[in-house]
């Protein structure tokens, strides 16, 4: 009898959530964490204790709105990715945004991969051209750790102007793949 009941008993339902649900509940995730990370990385200070950074004496006060987390987050990023990590929340809240309101958006293929070369190239360009960028009570390199490397990888290989004309290229096609949309639309919607 036992083998009988169980080969009759039935499955417990599980509660599914709609896709549109789900995608708005992501949305609402990615707004969050955009807005945190865009006021942790706007409001960097390189004198807020971190990973890179230590204050001798008593804990000092931390300017970052987000605290001892948000200056962790933001001196990561500066040191990684320099000014061009404050693209890192910008994505996330357009991101976010498309998710949450609720239109019948087209999908296109391209996007993420264009956010990718555009955080992976734009650090190098900005080494290149920039070096430094005054921030708040100081400067940083303005393509980190990454963009200095990648820059100097390519500087030793193509010097400055083939280095340059890569990263131009490079990040012109991941601005264009982000956005969707090819400079001539660009240039007569201006019209």
């Amino acid at each position: 009898m036992s083998a009988e009941t169980s080969e009759t008993r039935k499955p417990p339902l599980r509660v599914k959530l709609a896709p549109e649900k789900g995608n708005e509940l992501l949305g609402w995730l990615l707004l969050a964490l955009g807005l945190l990370l865009g006021l942790s990385f706007g409001s960097y200070s390189s004198r807020d204790p971190s990973l890179f950074h230590s204050v001798p004496g008593p804990p000092p006060r931390i300017d970052n709105l987000i605290g001892k987390v948000g200056a962790e987050l933001s001196a990561l990023a500066a040191q990684f990715l320099g000014p061009t990590a404050i693209l890192v929340p910008v994505l996330l809240l357009i991101g976010g945004l498309r998710r949450v309101r609720r239109r019948e958006i087209k999908k296109v293929v391209g996007r993420g991969a264009g956010a990718m070369v555009l955080l992976g190239t734009l650090p190098a360009l900005l080494h290149l051209t920039v070096v430094t960028i005054p921030w708040r009570h100081g400067a940083l390199r303005a393509g980190g750790a990454f963009g200095e490397l990648l820059a100097e990888a390519l500087r030793a290989r193509m010097n400055d102007v083939g280095a340059a004309l890569v990263l131009v290229t490079l990040t012109l096609a991941g601005a264009t793949l982000l956005v969707q949309s090819t400079l001539g639309e660009v240039l007569s919607s201006w019209r």
